[in-house]
């Protein structure tokens, strides 16, 4: 077809999302109740907590002028702002850092730059469904940050030891993607009525600023020192300073209770004993964590 190599590279990058888009048209549903993955009794434990947690949030209004004035939205941009910093300067910078530990050919670094991501898919899984049994967010998503800055560091500090780095390589990827699915059942917690939809949208795009900024702190340390680990140490102590927050300012408990006020926008953390039977009673059931389904 007469393409460059970086040509297809789009193309076959941009076609599975196609493809996947079009699928979800398809597959997707739009209730409950139409989930053919789900049996019946999931079905009605589903909508049971749907409708309780409805109940208990009053009326919701979606106005992001709302959540401009909340402070926790502000913290919670903060934290996702230092919490995918690794992530997105890693991606950008990791055929870079596998260059410099001595690998030449293009096609290894390629292959050598999947590995860490497979790994990340197990590791993803497991904190995320981990987090779910537990319900349990805080440290779920604050150790997976503390673990990718240990990563970056390791990986400046093995420069000459390519196995050790490598291996470092793995371990920051593994903790900046795990981050991410606890993370997001962090805002729902913290953000109900009138803030949520907002508010989230808000978290979610300032937050992934971080996307600019992490690979250009990288990118302008390395032509000032020489070394691409001078940014890695930076973007190590961001990630440190999101999983101090988290550990701070984050709420401790499982599971919210809306308590309404006049505007039916605050949240008040403790869990009602009907949710808790409820998780415990789909525990019981079936082995599937409804709970993400439901949420």
């Amino acid at each position: 077809m007469g393409f460059a190599n970086w040509q297809w590279l789009f193309l076959l990058e941009g076609v599975p999302s196609i493809v996947v888009g079009l699928l979800a048209l398809l597959i997707v549903v739009d209730r409950p109740d139409q989930a053919k993955w789900l049996n019946e009794r999931e079905k009605h434990l589903v909508l049971e907590d749907l409708e309780a947690d409805h109940r208990e949030a009053g009326s919701r209004e979606h106005g992001l002028g709302q959540a401009l004035k909340l402070p926790r939205v502000w913290l919670l941009t903060l934290i996702h702002f230092c919490g995918v910093s690794s992530n997105v300067t890693i991606g950008f910078w990791v055929p870079t850092i596998i260059r410099d530990l001595g690998v030449t050919n293009t096609a290894k670094v390629g292959l050598l730059s999947a590995v860490p991501y497979l790994v990340a898919v197990v590791s993803m899984v497991l904190v995320s469904r981990h987090s779910d049994r537990t319900m349990e967010r805080r440290y779920h998503a604050a150790i997976p940050c503390l673990v990718s800055a240990l990563g970056l560091i390791g990986i400046g500090v093995f420069a000459h030891y390519p196995a050790l780095a490598f291996t470092a390589l793995i371990v920051t990827v593994a903790g900046a993607l795990s981050y991410n699915g606890p993370f997001w059942q962090i805002p729902p917690m913290m953000l109900a009525g009138t803030a949520a939809a907002g508010g989230i949208a808000l978290i979610n795009s300032l937050g992934s600023l971080s996307g600019w900024a992490g690979p250009s702190v990288v990118g302008w340390l390395e032509d000032m020192t020489g070394k691409t680990a001078a940014g890695l140490y930076v973007v190590a102590a961001v990630e440190i300073v999101g999983a101090v927050l988290i550990l701070l300012f984050m709420p401790r408990t499982n599971l919210f209770r809306l308590s309404r006020t006049e505007n039916g926008s605050i949240a008040n953390f403790g869990p009602p004993a009907d949710r808790v039977d409820r998780c415990q009673s789909r525990r019981a059931i079936h082995s599937k964590d409804v709970t993400t389904l439901a949420r």
